[in-house]
């Protein structure tokens, strides 16, 4: 067979199936015009709708209040209250401490890990039974750990418990936070609700970003100085109604005029006599005379002479020798233009010697008891002492030993022996 023929014949196939779909095509496309339905009437369908509508009802004007209420201040002030005394903490292990205690207030259970390196050990607790005490955690095999580090932002779990946790029981909710430093995470923190226990994570939040904040300003807390916190009881101002208003203002009013009283009858009872200072004879025959500028006055104390005393025979008192006297070396004074490096230093230093203090609080304790915190915490003392010296090569620095002086004053406590050979 040629292969024209069978071209032909392979088309005359595809063309009859094409003139059929085509056919059927037509159709459909025929049925369109009797399915699409008529334009409805307008003016019916307007009808119909207003119909359905219900009547409003008459709207009644209330008249808004206009007077305040006060009422008697909120949990709110014990928050500020709780950030004031993070931000008057003296260092970083007063700091950590404050902030636990205070969140007991809105948690039922707690802990805080110090992060070192790929570990994290627990450093402080509360509300367990003890079996996280000194617990440490790798934080490279726990996914939510890893999570923390990597996104350095708080997690919140509901009705489970991490893995981490040695304790299996169920909580309404639970919270994992970290705790930074310039912006690295130093610690982190756990808190639950327990089973029918209470946590206020928005709260607990606001607590660990404060303390966070309070972490990088420590190295100017002598410059700040901040003024020592106190809870406040101002009442808080809010929409209310004209009578409560007028009631809580009397009742203002009658405490304001107790305590007037009573700060009268204690200004009375006070032992220090409150009479005026007697002006000196000359003085007020001046002002007798109207002299308008007054020559100066100029009080003389009279001086009492002394008794002479009987004149005694003393028994010869044998000599006492005494111990030398360790010499001062006065250090030069810093040059003006070296000054702000200096102080840089010396707040470096003091942060290298509390991370230290932070870290390692039992060994501390051990070696000021026992003299020889050098043998204790040698690695941890050479290494800091190497990223300060890395980090401030001048004479003049190198010279005053800042590093040596913050180890001396934070770990030794001003006793320079309890750092032993």
């Amino acid at each position: 067979m040629e292969y024209k023929t069978i071209i032909d014949e392979k088309l005359r196939e595809l063309f009859d199936d094409f003139a059929k779909s085509l056919t059927q095509l037509k159709i459909e496309l025929s049925k369109i015009p009797d399915m699409i339905p008529e334009l409805p009437d307008l003016e019916s369908i307007s009808e119909q709708i207003a119909s359905s509508i219900p009547e409003p009802e008459p709207v009644i004007q209330k008249e808004e209040p206009t007077e305040k209420v006060i009422l008697k201040p909120q949990i709110n002030n014990r928050l500020l209250y709780f950030i004031e005394k993070l931000e008057y903490a003296s260092n970083q292990s007063e700091l950590l401490k404050e902030l636990m205690e205070f969140m007991k207030d809105y948690s039922e259970r707690g802990f805080l890990c110090i992060i070192k390196d790929s570990s994290a050990k627990v450093w402080n607790h509360f509300g367990f039974d003890g079996s996280v005490a000194g617990k440490n955690f790798d934080l490279n095999k726990d996914p939510l750990l890893r999570s923390l580090m990597a996104n350095r932002s708080r997690l919140l779990l509901d009705k489970s418990l991490p893995d981490f946790i040695p304790v299996k029981e169920e909580v309404k909710r639970c919270l994992i936070a970290p705790l930074l430093l310039k912006g690295k995470a130093v610690a982190f923190i756990y808190a639950d609700s327990g089973q029918k226990g209470k946590l206020d994570h928005y709260s607990i939040d606001i607590l660990i970003k404060s303390a966070s904040l309070m972490l990088d300003l420590l190295p100017l807390r002598q410059k700040r100085d901040p003024l020592p916190p106190t809870l406040e009881e101002i009442d808080i101002v809010i929409e209310g109604e004209a009578e409560e208003q007028a009631k809580s203002q009397e009742e203002l009013f009658v405490e304001s005029q107790d305590m007037n009283i009573r700060q009268e009858e204690e200004f009375e009872e006070s032992p220090i006599e409150r009479t005026a200072p007697s002006k000196p004879p000359e003085l007020e025959e001046i002002e007798r005379e109207g002299f308008a500028s007054p020559p100066p006055y100029t009080a003389v104390e009279e001086v009492e002479e002394p008794p002479q005393e009987a004149e005694r025979e003393f028994e010869e008192v044998p000599a006492v020798e005494m111990p030398p006297v360790k010499e001062v070396v006065e250090e030069e004074p810093v040059p003006p233009e070296e000054k702000k490096e200096h102080e840089g230093a010396k707040r470096f230093a003091k942060l290298l010697v509390q991370e230290i203090l932070l870290y390692h609080p039992e060994e501390v304790e051990k070696g000021r008891k026992n003299k020889n915190l050098m043998a204790l915490l040698r690695d941890d003392i050479e290494k800091s002492r190497e990223a300060y010296e890395q980090r401030y090569q001048k004479p003049s620095i190198k010279k005053r030993d800042y590093f040596r002086k913050a180890l001396i004053q934070y770990i030794c406590e001003g006793d320079e022996t309890l750092l032993g050979n």
